[in-house]
């Protein structure tokens, strides 16, 4: 089920200043993340903050709302990149949009694990973006590319890791991650593989990392 609020047939006007909210609300979060003051969306969507209100009756609302929109747009770019028939190429452009969304968008990489996360239709469009992915690793390993032994857990650390590194030299180095990823994709081929020290990860401890982070902000 959809956290979207439904807008069904709004005049023109209000279609207009819904469009600007959304919009604004989209670039505010993405550049400063969940903590963004809805007076800071308002400024510049041009309109006013009791605009904002009775469309949005709370700002979770609003930032569940905008997160559903970008988890739908990043479940069809992932989708898309999954499905390219090399998989190789299918692998490395899951793992560009995967750590772009991270650098680009701070209010994905702070939404995953906190409540907000769990409202009804966010984390079942993040288990969709997160088969895709799964889909990709287990493409390229069964066609040789990628090491048999690294798991799902694994491969969603090293974007996590890689997506942290370019959040924080977004400005001073803005492709430095994509340098690591190139690093990572020669690491994970089969040839160069030594043994893996210790066991593999539990999915489960992704979501407590994060859970770990968003205690700490």
């Amino acid at each position: 089920m959809s956290t979207l609020p439904r807008h069904d047939h709004l005049r023109a006007d209000a279609q207009r200043n819904l469009d600007l909210i959304l919009a604004a609300a989209a670039e505010i979060f993405a550049e400063q993340g969940g903590e963004a003051s809805v007076a800071a969306v308002a400024e510049r969507a041009g309109v006013g903050t009791a605009t904002i209100f009775r469309r949005f009756p709370t700002k979770d609302d609003l930032l569940a709302t905008i997160i559903e929109r970008r988890f739908q747009r990043l479940a069809e770019d992932t989708r898309r990149a999954a499905a390219i028939a090399e998989p190789g190429e299918a692998l490395r452009q899951v793992m560009l949009i995967s750590i772009a969304s991270y650098v680009e968008d701070r209010l994905i990489a702070e939404t995953i694990g906190t409540p907000l996360f769990h409202r009804t239709g966010l984390h079942e469009l993040w288990a969709e973006v997160t088969s895709y992915k799964e889909r990709a690793l287990h493409h390229a390993q069964a066609d040789g590319q990628v090491r048999p032994d690294v798991t799902l857990a694994d491969f969603s650390l090293l974007l996590a890791a890689i997506g942290f590194v370019g959040q924080r030299l977004d400005t001073d180095a803005p492709d430095a991650w994509r340098r690591c990823l190139d690093i990572v994709l020669d690491g994970l081929r089969p040839e160069v593989a030594r043994p893996l020290f210790g066991a593999p990860v539990a999915l489960r401890h992704l979501a407590a990392l994060h859970d770990s982070d968003e205690a700490h902000r």
